[in-house]
């Protein structure tokens, strides 16, 4: 792959909305891998349908005036000659999709495309650590907070405590001495 003029990364979350990794779109990538532009995607395109439900798509172009209406193009103008898609699944479930593409006629081939899918699914591995890693540090933020929020409630009793303790021994004490 080192001899491509650009790559592009393209994934599009399938998480039910509103979970923090959840973030629909795509990300451009250059050669060195520096942030191009990111992209909102609402709906899946027709390719990524059809990778959801067949699998890893290898798609060769002859020319970059050859239509393929089952993509949803983004970036700049140009057309990449040379399309892999993979879905991007962990424990039987669908967490996303790659895609790589050249300008180059004939890049890929289906040995590249089963390598890419390897690589999809050693992904969708770490994905998921990283996630679980996610969820465990937002879980210990928040017991952090009930924690210091219980230390400020049992403060605030022991002090109301210590308050209606004093007034009491002030009280039996000053009726002691009247008496």
């Amino acid at each position: 792959l080192p001899d491509q003029a650009q790559y592009r990364l393209g994934s599009r979350s399938l998480l039910p909305l509103g979970e923090p990794h959840d973030a629909p779109g795509a990300i451009l990538l250059n050669r060195d891998a520096s942030r191009r532009r990111a992209l909102s995607l609402t709906q899946p395109s027709p390719m990524a349908r059809r990778v959801m439900e067949e699998g890893a798509q290898l798609l060769l172009r002859q020319s970059e005036t050859e239509e393929t209406s089952a993509l949803q193009p983004y970036g700049n103008d140009r057309r990449s000659l040379s399309l892999m898609f993979a879905p991007v699944r962990h424990g039987g479930g669908l967490i996303g999709i790659i895609s790589i593409q050249s300008y180059r006629a004939h890049a890929y081939d289906p040995a590249a495309l089963q390598l890419f899918q390897s690589l999809a699914d050693y992904c969708a591995s770490a994905l998921q650590r990283i996630r679980a890693e996610e969820s465990l540090r937002a879980a210990g933020d928040r017991l952090h907070l009930l924690s210091q929020r219980l230390l400020e409630i049992q403060e605030t009793e022991r002090r109301h405590l210590a308050r209606e303790l004093h007034d009491e021994i002030g009280q039996a004490l000053t009726a002691t001495k009247l008496n």
